[in-house]
């Protein structure tokens, strides 16, 4: 994993400046839906530029190609969120019903909706754990495929973390870390500069997430020799 790389992917293009102020634009009105929507397919450009080996960042452009891709992008991390939400609305579920507990019964019916509501918790905590780790490698696998579909196809998608466990787990450990430090910074401006920090960081995990598509290609085309850049157009990953 190259951390210059992903720095550099970002500062040393000649207009990321102007585009991260644009970015940072677009995810304080994405309350409003659509520019998140269009915030999600810029990241998702950045995965495939860099699995390919282009250190630039896209063009704020063809909006209409960010808004599709961004809104496929939220269908992939929807579907698999399901399981979390599936147990969020059980656990809503059981705790509506034990409140409206009547007479004698009502203090065991607690009591046993808290037990229940415990074992459900024991279960979410480390199914989110699981479902932030997974969900990066399902869009990226879709980044690169250009086809929802291998976001769906489990296999490859196990098989693309397994095969790069190393990469993988540190870009989405340091990814955690980013959003953390940053939110930390923003801060210091009372929030004011949130929204593009928000966005730098998101720009700097599309960028390692992307590597290890990059990475994967490399270590597969190794013949005891330099790597070389994936040549378009790219094989499949994972």
């Amino acid at each position: 994993m190259d951390f210059s790389r992903a720095w550099h992917a970002i500062v040393d293009d000649q207009n990321w400046l102007v585009k991260v102020l644009i970015g940072g634009v677009m995810v304080l009105l994405s309350p409003l839906i659509i520019p998140a929507l269009f915030v999600s397919g810029y990241f998702l450009d950045v995965m495939q530029r860099v699995a390919q080996g282009e250190d630039s960042l896209p063009e704020w452009a063809n909006w209409g190609h960010l808004l599709v891709r961004g809104l496929l992008t939220l269908a992939i991390q929807f579907i698999y969120s399901l399981p979390l939400i599936i147990l969020g609305c059980c656990m809503a579920t059981v705790g509506l019903l034990a409140g409206q507990g009547q007479g004698v019964n009502a203090r065991t019916m607690s009591d046993g909706a808290s037990a229940f509501l415990l074992c459900l918790m024991c279960l979410m905590v480390p199914l989110a754990i699981i479902i932030i780790y997974v969900t990066p490698a399902a869009v990226l696998r879709y980044a690169v495929e250009g086809d929802i579909a291998a976001a769906f196809d489990f296999n490859r998608v196990v098989g693309l973390i397994r095969e790069n466990a190393g990469p993988y787990t540190m870009a989405v450990v340091v990814g955690i870390l980013i959003y953390v430090v940053l939110g930390l910074i923003s801060l210091l401006t009372c929030g004011i500069a949130l929204p593009w920090l928000g966005f730098f960081g998101g720009l700097l995990f599309s960028t390692l997430v992307g590597q290890v598509a990059w990475l994967d290609r490399q270590r597969r085309s190794w013949n005891g020799g330099a790597p070389a850049l994936p040549a378009s157009p790219l094989p499949p990953i994972g």
